[in-house]
């Protein structure tokens, strides 16, 4: 088992962006499938990566059995966007999402629009208040997925990271994966509860930097700096 363990965790160092609490759209669409052999890996590192792993995504079979018993804790997202750039975006002929899904709007409640960059961080006034009108409180277990596999969905993970609510999960593989295993599903998004939540964000400010702090940080000598975009998007072949 242990030696399992070290395989999948080498597979998975192209992703650890991701667990690393960067924002970034993950290719090959969920954790469980092959991304390619990488070099040894210390052991320390390995029990790191794996107990980071299991912090931030949660297998379907839970999410699965918390969905029957209706666990009133247990808050799940749908952080799908409508625009997905630079991969071949999955397409579906019907509306299908996994039962009791609220939906996590990253395009327009979840954002700033009055910013003149798209896709801007919300402030917590605004995060607060979306947040709550999807009822979720100061003690709910978030589960976020997304239609793709894992592309947006850290995003919104990243987001509840950054605003101080640490009790958020990333669904491993998604709606497809969740498709895959033959689980149930519903035709539409939950509506919003009709109990207002008791969130409070809490900007933390390490978790999120902007232009001139990235470029006093490379001038300084003090960061790397990582494109974690697809390679398609890097070289120019796609919309940035």
């Amino acid at each position: 088992q242990a030696n399992d363990y070290k395989k999948r965790v080498e597979d998975y160092q192209t992703q650890i962006n991701v667990l690393t609490g960067i924002e970034r759209s993950l290719m090959g669409g969920n954790m469980e499938s092959t991304i390619g052999g990488a070099g040894s890996i210390e052991d320390a590192t390995l029990t790191s990566l794996i107990n980071k792993y299991n912090e931030i995504f949660l297998d379907r079979q839970r999410l699965s059995q918390s969905a029957v018993t209706s666990n009133p804790i247990i808050v799940n997202l749908d952080a799908s966007m409508v625009n997905v750039i630079g991969r071949e975006p999955i397409v579906y002929d019907l509306p299908v999402f996994i039962p009791g899904a609220r939906k996590f709007d990253l395009e327009g409640n979840f954002c700033d629009l009055n910013a003149t960059m798209v896709h801007a961080f919300p402030g917590e006034e605004q995060f607060t208040r979306e947040a709550r009108k999807l009822g979720i409180n100061a003690d709910s277990l978030v589960v976020v997925y997304d239609n793709q596999g894992v592309y947006s969905a850290p995003r919104a993970w990243w987001m509840f990271q950054s605003m101080g609510h640490e009790s958020t999960f990333v669904l491993d593989g998604g709606l497809p994966k969740w498709l895959a295993e033959e689980r149930e599903t519903a035709s539409s998004v939950a509506q919003e509860s009709a109990k207002s939540g008791n969130i409070r964000a809490t900007f933390h400010s390490g978790k999120v930097c902007d232009s001139s702090y990235v470029l006093k940080a490379l001038e300084a000598g003090q960061a790397t700096a990582v494109d974690a975009r697809s390679a398609e998007r890097f070289y120019g072949m796609a919309p940035a």
